[in-house]
């Protein structure tokens, strides 16, 4: 045990607790679908695997920007396309709509979120749940609300949503610290990306640790580093 003082550890969820690999690459080719045929009808071709590509891009360009709208993203992808269309407003909501439904039905917990979760509340810990908004009000809780495990919380906290400001702000962190009566630094906070989990934990005086599920080029440093939730009991 090297977290001394530590009653409750807060988790980041999207490729934190649910890995949404194979969730985000369906969801993204039922909008490649939807978009190119609706392209089609306008007499304009186009290459459904150029437009799942630059919609990959889009998905690392507006996380880095903290943008989770996805209906901001559908038209940037037509920008990045050098098409002058101008998706209108029923299209655009139905792409949102088709792209979290796809996402949360095939976005599934990791093996390990579940036993992890139950041997942390076995060892006295609280748990907690800080998680940014998908940019469509309610959507991030109706996904949270489909998973069995949501039972293990003792507060979730949808930055952007509960907060005016989403992650690396200070106040999701230290508003879900207050919920549960606690200070941050009795708090640590697990999460996926240095960018906005790491540092935004760092910053409201919590310990962090990085659970590493992809490549996210950051300066910021966390006090430990995972490849997995079962490692977590090595610190706690």
């Amino acid at each position: 045990m090297l977290l001394n003082g530590i009653a409750a550890v807060l988790f980041d969820l999207d490729d934190t607790l649910i890995d949404s690999v194979r969730g985000k690459s369906i969801a993204e080719k039922i909008i490649a679908d939807i978009l190119a045929s609706y392209i089609h009808n306008l007499g304009i071709a186009v290459d459904k695997e150029i437009l799942l590509c630059e919609l990959l891009l889009i998905d690392q360009m507006m996380n880095r920007r903290r943008l989770y709208d996805r209906s901001i993203w559908w038209q940037s992808l037509v920008g990045r396309l050098n098409l002058k269309v101008a998706l209108p407003r029923h299209l655009v909501i139905e792409m949102t709509k088709a792209y979290w439904s796809y996402f949360g039905t095939y976005s599934l917990p990791f093996p390990d979120t579940a036993i992890t979760l139950d041997s942390l509340l076995m060892r006295g810990y609280r748990l907690g749940m800080v998680t940014d908004t998908d940019g469509t009000p309610g959507v991030k809780m109706h996904r949270i609300s489909q998973l069995s495990f949501k039972r293990a919380f003792s507060t979730i906290v949808i930055a952007g949503e509960d907060t005016v400001k989403t992650k690396p702000s200070v106040f999701p962190f230290k508003l879900a610290a207050s919920r549960l009566g606690l200070s941050c630094a009795e708090c640590v906070f697990v999460g996926d990306k240095p960018f906005t989990d790491i540092r935004g934990a760092k910053k409201a005086g919590m310990k962090s640790i990085l659970i590493r599920r992809g490549i996210w080029e950051s300066e910021e440093q966390p006090d430990f580093t995972v490849s997995s939730l079962s490692e977590l009991c090595r610190f706690l």
